[in-house]
């Protein structure tokens, strides 16, 4: 399985009847043995997230967890005797059907099906001179190649509104058929060989349907294209390319050595095309070839197989995953896992490590997100008691000033009253002194507002007041 946790073996009987499925758990090594059809006539498939297995059953479409063994089926409103192909959505939300009237391996009609409605939500019927067809990755766009008049062209239908966009194929090469490379937006379109030789001629088309050669236009055939890079041999010796599906241009070339005998030279190769995988043999012994596509330097590792293999990557590039039958007993399956040792980037790093102790980086995610909460908190509450200390002092100050004010101004009163009253004093004690009677100056009758105070306490008086209110000495 593509995440790495899981695989599916097929148990085979000596005639090479499926008897039965198990599931091997690559972590722990444990063996559940799993119910899938078992009729040489039912195709399963697995989905691109390497979690669910898949295949038709007459009128139904089935999905099967591999994790908790759980099924679901869809009703894809069929004829059970109708003969069709069909192909799962990156997401797994979208089936392209494609039926075929005549059983000649050649679509007559396209059918995009919606699982989540379980309806048909397009249907195109394919026209003379149309020969294949496709869907994009997102499923809004068909893609239906033609030769008609010796013409060949590209047609691009939008799904939600049904425009149609035509591409010319360059030079009108004759060709055959029309597929899209896996998680992807780009389409190979393979060019027609007359005279029966397994090399053609490749095209590429982008989502746009605009076209370009693929390996600079060399005849190549291509046996590897599920990802963003295309495993093809080239040339008389097979010898393998490695081909960037975006750009359709040979990125690296690996020559086929004499002591790999087998046509087909390479079984896998890294995500960044550094690295390719396969299975060298000899006399004596068997092992897993590496391969340095950039200089063509190999390494080889020794397996306990009788028989040549066929590795494969796991687990992002991290793992080489190797199966074999036990050479004392054929009977016996042997899978062997081990670490690739390649090279890779401090984020790399830090994305695989996040990939494997996901509950780890969850559960610190959310610490994380709880201290700097909690921290935000204590800062708030800290600032709020700072800003309620300082008003409260500056009330305080406020207040003690008010008091002083007051205090200093009652102060102030009492001197001036007691200035006052040693000045009365004063006058009488000169006025009993002299005994002579003081000179009368006569003036105007003046209206004053100012206060009169008691010539012997200086408690001050009203204006209608005859008697101190204090001391009881009559008013002069």
């Amino acid at each position: 399985m593509n995440d790495g946790k899981y695989a599916i073996i097929g148990d085979e009987d000596s005639n090479s009847n499926t008897i039965g499925y198990s599931r091997l758990d690559l972590t722990t090594g444990e063996v559940t043995p799993i119910s899938l059809p078992k009729s040489k006539s039912c195709n399963i498939y697995i989905t691109l997230d390497g979690k669910r297995l898949y295949w038709r059953d007459g009128n139904k479409l089935i999905f099967f967890s591999i994790k908790d063994q759980q099924r679901t089926v869809h009703s894809l409103h069929i004829k059970k005797s109708e003969f069709l192909t069909f192909r799962l959505s990156e997401d797994g939300n979208t089936l392209t059907l494609y039926r075929d009237r005549d059983n000649d391996g050649k679509a007559t009609k396209v059918d995009v099906f919606d699982l989540k409605s379980d309806e048909i939500t397009f249907s195109y019927s394919l026209k003379k001179g149309e020969i294949s067809a496709t869907t994009s990755k997102d499923g809004k766009r068909l893609y239906v190649y033609s030769y008609r008049k010796k013409k060949s062209q590209l047609k691009v239908i939008d799904i939600p509104d049904g425009s149609t966009l035509i591409k010319e194929i360059p030079g009108n090469t004759k060709c055959d058929s029309i597929s899209r490379v896996s998680r992807s937006d780009t389409l190979l379109i393979r060019g027609a060989n007359s005279d029966g030789e397994d090399h053609h001629t490749f095209f590429k088309a982008d989502y746009d349907g605009n076209i370009d050669t693929v390996a600079d236009g060399s005849k190549i055939w291509i046996y590897d294209a599920r990802g963003a890079l295309l495993l093809a041999q080239i040339g008389e010796n097979d010898d393998t390319i490695v081909i960037d599906s975006q750009t359709g241009k040979q990125i690296s070339y690996i020559n086929r050595n004499d002591d790999e005998d087998s046509w087909l030279s390479i079984s896998d190769i890294s995500r960044n095309g550094d690295i390719a995988l396969t299975g060298a043999s000899s006399e004596k012994t068997n092992a897993i070839r590496l391969v340095d596509t950039r200089n063509g330097q190999r390494c080889d590792y020794k397996i306990k197989s009788n028989h040549r293999c066929r590795p494969c990557f796991l687990d992002n590039d991290r793992k080489i995953a190797v199966d074999y039958t036990d050479p004392k007993d054929s009977k016996k399956l042997h899978v062997d896992i081990y670490k690739s040792n390649i090279h890779y980037s401090p984020i790399e790093k830090l994305i695989f490590f996040a990939q494997d102790n996901m509950p780890i980086v969850i559960g610190g995610g959310i610490a994380a997100v709880l201290i700097i909460i909690g921290g935000i908190a204590v800062v708030c509450i800290r600032r709020k008691k700072r800003d309620a200390a300082q008003t409260s002092i500056a009330g305080t100050a406020s207040k003690a000033k008010t008091r002083k004010g007051s205090r200093r101004k009652k102060h102030a009163q009492q001197e001036q009253i007691a200035q006052q009253s040693s000045a009365d004093s004063a006058f009488d004690t000169q006025w009993q002194s002299s005994g002579e009677p003081l000179t009368v100056i006569p003036q105007q009758p003046v209206a004053s507002s100012a206060p009169k105070f008691c010539r012997h306490c200086g408690t001050p008086l009203v204006p209608e007041a005859k008697f101190c209110p204090k001391c009881g000495h009559p008013v002069e």
